[in-house]
């Protein structure tokens, strides 16, 4: 989790609803399922690597971290990956051990000659939530958000919990718009932060807030508008390098 992205989250602590788990989706080495774990609320960490899943395992020993290997869409299915992605012993985790639909990873993916293929199950949130309620989420699933939020679109309308996904607004903006119409469906409004989250130079942090509650931006966040009428204005400090292709609520 990105600096200022989790300096928003500690902002935004107070309008977090109690009582409910943290889901960390795409946790990678579990990083930040250990940071989170730190603001006491039992976590649920969801990765598709099996090299990742036994990093996260290490990672979070002796803490309240559920670890779950698989991924999240919009419904219940398998999803697979060449194994020699898992990463050998040792290898520092990063996003040479990513996946997703992003389309960076595309070649990644492809079987070469003699490849043995991964499978892994694919969840959806409403599945995983079914028992249990849902704070706050940090999505990081490389491309996956639109498909992961129609999956979670009980858990969103029961639980109305705060939810972070990343977004790029200039080199995918077909998927951006994508993005933004769910959030907007879902009654849900996003601050923007101003922070690269990836190597693309565009890639943004969106932290997503029910339209029903008033919470003041982060700092160096401003609130954007997906054009489809649930956006409300905020107090940021960002400087808005990359210009966002929502509207700009100042």
């Amino acid at each position: 989790m990105e600096p200022l992205l989790w300096r928003c989250l500690v902002h935004v602590l107070p309008w977090i609803r109690p009582g409910g788990v943290f889901m960390d989706a795409g946790a990678n080495d579990g990083s930040s399922s250990v940071r989170m774990a730190g603001l006491r609320h039992p976590i649920i960490a969801v990765e598709p690597l099996k090299s990742n899943v036994q990093r996260i395992v290490e990672m979070t020993f002796g803490l309240d971290v559920q670890t779950v290997h698989g991924g999240l869409g919009d419904a219940a299915g398998t999803g697979s990956y060449p194994e020699r992605l898992d990463m050998a012993a040792g290898r520092k985790p990063g996003a040479s051990n990513q996946i997703g639909l992003l389309p960076a990873y595309q070649a990644r993916l492809r079987l070469h000659d003699g490849d043995a293929s991964a499978e892994y199950p694919v969840y959806t949130v409403d599945m995983l939530m079914h028992k249990q309620n849902l704070s706050f989420a940090h999505w990081d699933v490389e491309g996956g958000e639109p498909a992961l939020l129609r999956g979670a679109a009980a858990t969103l309308a029961r639980d109305r919990p705060l939810f972070t996904v990343e977004t790029f607004p200039l080199s995918n903006s077909t998927r951006h718009s994508e993005l933004m119409r769910e959030i907007d469906t879902a009654g849900y409004r996003c601050m923007e932060l101003d922070e690269v989250c990836g190597a693309l130079k565009d890639c943004r942090n969106l932290m997503c807030i029910p339209v029903e509650i008033n919470v003041p931006a982060c700092e160096h966040a401003r609130y954007v508008s997906s054009g489809h009428g649930h956006g409300v204005g905020g107090h940021g400090h960002g400087h808005g390098r990359v210009p966002s292709h929502g509207r700009v609520l100042w």
